[in-house]
């Protein structure tokens, strides 16, 4: 069985600043562009070929269900995360990795992002453990960066203050993280989720995802660079996606043409 796994529990913070009318942001969307965040992962998870589709939400809980009833899918599982309030984003993928028990493989992206249909499915069908990268710059006040470090094994770096990035001497490589992981073993990610200590589970996603992927040396692992990518953490985030909508829709426009 295959699992899709997205989180949308955050309470969307940066999305509302300065806004009248607080939303979800994984739900946002605008009359030029009907199709919010989540519709669009779950289209894609979809159209990969996933069997179970896991949404974890926590923040405006009842708008995410009655988005998810509209959505008509009997695939789609929805899971609340009573912690999102006083805990970091590995609550929510906790929830999420518990509901996807029995899981083969899994897709895990965070309910922010934004790529293009082509890139989302490179990552869905990759047959060995791969992390998702971007292309543009990596900048402290909204990044998150991979590295290899001097040990040869995959490396998470972020600033909760969106401050700066410090890297430990002797780092290989550096990769602007596009917060989207395809798990080749679930077995073992839902095992070592199960393993989590209370403390652990109170951190960010990240402590599972690097405890996971640093079984295997960098050589073993697949990263894959996803053409368009947008991490929607503003609403200027997502009128930039907007603007270049052209861009992350070509492949699945010229599919119906």
């Amino acid at each position: 069985m295959r699992a899709f796994i997205t989180t949308a529990a955050g309470q969307s913070t940066r999305f509302n600043q300065g806004c009248a009318d607080p939303v979800l942001k994984c739900l946002y969307h605008t009359e030029k562009t009907p199709e919010c965040i989540l519709f669009r992962l779950l289209r894609q998870a979809v159209e990969a070929g996933f069997d179970r589709l896991i949404v974890v939400g926590g923040y405006r809980y009842q708008d995410l269900q009655h988005a998810v009833e509209e959505y008509h899918n009997p695939s789609i599982k929805l899971v609340y995360n009573p912690r999102w309030q006083d805990c970091g984003s590995m609550f929510s993928l906790y929830y999420g990795v518990l509901a996807a028990e029995g899981a083969t493989e899994l897709l895990f992206c965070e309910g922010d992002i934004i790529t293009d249909r082509d890139s989302f499915r490179q990552l869905a069908s990759a047959q060995k453990d791969s992390f998702a990268i971007a292309r543009e710059p990596i900048f402290a006040d909204r990044s998150v960066a991979a590295y290899q470090g001097s040990d040869d094994r995959l490396h998470y770096l972020f600033d909760a203050n969106h401050g700066a990035l410090t890297f430990p001497p002797n780092v290989k490589a550096v990769f602007h993280s596009a917060q989207a992981w395809k798990i080749d073993d679930g077995e073992a990610f839902i095992r070592m989720n199960a393993q989590l200590t209370e403390t652990e589970r109170r951190g960010t996603n990240l402590v599972l995802i690097e405890r996971y992927f640093r079984r295997q040396p960098m050589e073993k692992l697949n990263p894959i660079t996803l053409e368009h990518w947008i991490n929607c953490n503003t609403r200027e985030d997502f009128a930039r996606y907007e603007s270049q909508k052209i861009l992350f829709d070509r492949a699945h426009e010229s599919d119906r043409s």
